[in-house]
């Protein structure tokens, strides 16, 4: 923690993030030639050799200081602190400090603000845990995607609750892992998920490639859910170099998004006008960077008004839906993504916040002339039902980000538009329970995923005692 300070305020001001990760490390690089200098009046002695032999001998310790670093300067702590141990541990002392019997990795690829996916998970499995009564169940634990050798790790960071903070360090014996998923993968979200579930295909996974690979194209997914009748925008996919095909499609449309077909985070998503051909095709020429392209009608007739300032945002909602015991799809939580204006994509990566749903869903106006629109429970109640029946056609999804958007029809009917579906759900420290749930408006994610991970009760096992090919998938 003091180093992470240490170089959080030695960053410049005016950075800009492509290069921030870069200054952070000269930053470090900073510290470390003046180590003794500035940790002799606020470090034990005790700890000063380990610390200094980690930051000479540890590029790992070295760079999770520097996410911490920019971390700390670009958002808010929603989740306790992380304190790094410069030497391995044992896995029995690890083990001791974990309550239960039960460890549920949560992988990732890009660390800054893992904790902020993996605290309301830790809360969640917790109140899960409580509600079944007897002892703790599950342990759930953060491990990067390169920490993993099989169904072990090699690292781990978990939460210490009686200091009600984070721990990450090397185990000098990787942890077994009982089950696992996946948040956070980075661009190559994908590729990864395949890669690292290889690894882990001995354990139950939330959620299998299989599934996963559905959600992520996005064509895919909303052709599924107009051949079962939901509410969906009419689109195209675009493989590169297909300008006459996306021409005759945005002369039939008054508005279009373009995006990626397996994007991420609203990267290289656009809002434009149908008639705007010039747009159109340098928009169409940054996507196809990634493959093949959707247009697809503009569908969100219904945006956000803020209250204080009365400026309209675009509005996009997302709803976690989870597999409950029985098999059946509950739409739990959610929140509400807002664009910076009208006409940018509501989207955090776009440079949009997030906010709570209720808030959104209390501030909604036309877009098209700022007339109000009141929602009555029925429309409440048509939301929850079209993420649901979107997760069910998705397949083994044990929990999935279901992306919708609000229309009004041609007689003023309300809409509620699937748009896009993320098995690796995040920003789920933003997260509340839906107004529908026995907990409705406290923050968390999914209460029927732990129950059903739980119900399978898969014992604690060496990897050793699992036949050759084996897998288990959890739906």
């Amino acid at each position: 923690m003091l180093l992470k300070y240490l170089v959080a305020a030695r960053i410049e001001e005016d950075v800009p993030m492509p290069t921030l990760t870069t200054h952070a490390r000269s930053v470090l690089r900073e510290v470390c030639e003046r180590a003794r200098e500035l940790l002799a009046p606020v470090l034990h002695a005790d700890a000063m050799a380990p610390v200094l032999t980690a930051l000479w001998r540890d590029p790992l310790y070295c760079e999770r200081i520097i996410h911490l670093a920019i971390e700390a300067r670009v958002s808010a702590s929603m989740a306790p602190e992380v304190c790094i141990c410069p030497e391995p541990r044992s896995l029995n002392r690890v083990e001791r400090e974990l309550e239960g019997f039960h460890h549920h990795g949560v992988v990732f690829a890009a660390a800054p603000l893992i904790t902020h996916e993996l605290y309301p998970l830790i809360a969640d499995a917790a109140t899960s845990d409580s509600r079944r009564g007897g002892p703790f169940q599950f342990n759930v634990v953060s491990v990067h995607g390169d920490w993993l050798d099989g169904g072990r790790a090699q690292r781990v960071l978990y939460y210490e609750g009686l200091r009600d903070r984070f721990l990450e360090c090397a185990l000098e014996t990787p942890l077994l892992l009982h089950s696992a998923q996946f948040v956070a993968l980075g661009d190559e979200q994908t590729e990864r998920h395949r890669l690292w579930a290889k690894q882990l295909d001995a354990i139950p996974l939330l959620n299998n490639y299989s599934a996963s690979l559905v959600a992520d194209d996005k064509a895919s997914s909303v052709r599924r859910w107009r051949e079962h009748g939901i509410d969906v925008p009419r689109q195209r996919l675009l493989p590169p170099g297909q300008h006459k095909l996306a021409q005759r499609f945005a002369g039939k449309t008054e508005e279009l998004v373009v995006k990626p077909n397996t994007g991420t985070e609203g990267e290289c998503v656009f809002l434009l006008r149908g008639n705007d051909t010039a747009s159109l095709k340098h928009r169409l020429a940054a996507c196809w960077e990634w493959g093949a392209a959707v247009v697809e009608e503009r569908r969100d007739g219904v945006v956000y008004r803020d209250p204080c300032s009365g400026t309209y945002h675009t509005l996009a909602l997302r709803l976690h839906v989870a597999t409950t015991i029985d098999g059946q799809s509950c739409a739990e939580s959610g929140y509400a993504q807002i664009g910076t204006d009208a006409d940018t994509p509501a989207s955090r990566g776009r440079g949009g916040t997030i906010i709570d749903l209720e808030e959104a869903l209390e501030n909604l106006v036309r877009r098209r002339d700022g007339a109000l629109v009141t929602l009555l429970p029925d429309d409440r109640q048509r939301i929850v039902r079209a993420a649901t029946r979107a997760a069910e056609c998705l397949g083994d999804v044990a929990l999935v980000g279901v992306d919708l958007v609000l229309d009004l029809g041609a007689s003023s009917e309300f809409r509620a538009v699937v748009v896009e579906a993320n098995p690796r759900p995040a920003g789920l420290a933003h997260s509340r329970f839906l107004r529908s749930q026995d907990n409705g408006c406290e923050r968390g994610v999914s209460l029927c995923m732990w129950d059903r991970l739980a119900s399978l009760q898969p014992p604690p096992m060496d990897t050793a005692s699992v036949p050759p090919g084996a897998s288990v998938e959890v739906s």
